[in-house]
């Protein structure tokens, strides 16, 4: 699904945005796509701010809920994309993540809304391949593997490949007189 719209982003004059719903979790649906000319890798803290201003600025003027439900509401992430450095990859990203974060890899989420934007617009065919740049040089390969349904949308549904690389472990622990187990929800 898409809404394109235009906001007064706070220190700008207008600034034309797409929204974009992406990806099966509810809480990691929100995208918006933005187009920056160049994205300069010296400078993370003015894309950081402006992905700031712009999503307060949605925020403020347009409700956003996903296409299934009101479990989800807002935004978390704020997309540029520009001319990718590399002469492999089709386009280069920089997303800045709630609140206040800038992830350093093209970003599944992000990569499978451009994938969506993409095929919505038939600038890319399902099975071909796409490869995002992010802002520090990583690279996702892509492709639209099929097309669904989310509510009355027409979908895709993306395959991503990439890199990872181990920088944590982490250990749950579930107690049985913990009297919400599996977490919960406000």
């Amino acid at each position: 699904m898409e809404l394109h719209f235009t906001i007064a982003a706070p220190g700008k004059t207008r600034t034309d945005v797409l929204v974009m719903f992406a990806h099966k979790d509810p809480r990691q649906i929100r995208k918006v796509q933005s187009e920056l000319r160049t994205i300069a890798g010296d400078a993370f803290q003015r894309i950081v701010e402006a992905g700031e201003r712009i999503r307060s600025a949605i925020e403020a003027e347009v409700p956003l809920v996903h296409p299934e439900g009101e479990q989800s509401k807002g935004l978390l992430y704020v997309q540029f994309y520009g001319p990718p450095r590399d002469p492999r990859a089709d386009l280069r990203n920089a997303v800045v993540v709630a609140p206040a974060g800038l992830d350093r890899s093209p970003c599944g989420t992000g990569t499978s809304a451009r994938l969506a934007n993409l095929w919505a617009r038939g600038a890319i065919a399902p099975g071909r391949e796409f490869v995002h740049e992010s802002i520090i040089g990583t690279h996702f390969e892509a492709r639209v593997a099929g097309t669904t349904r989310v509510g009355a949308y027409e979908a895709v549904i993306p395959e991503i490949t990439g890199r990872a690389y181990l920088s944590g472990i982490n250990q749950l622990v579930l107690r049985p007189d913990d009297p919400f187990p599996a977490g919960f929800l406000i």
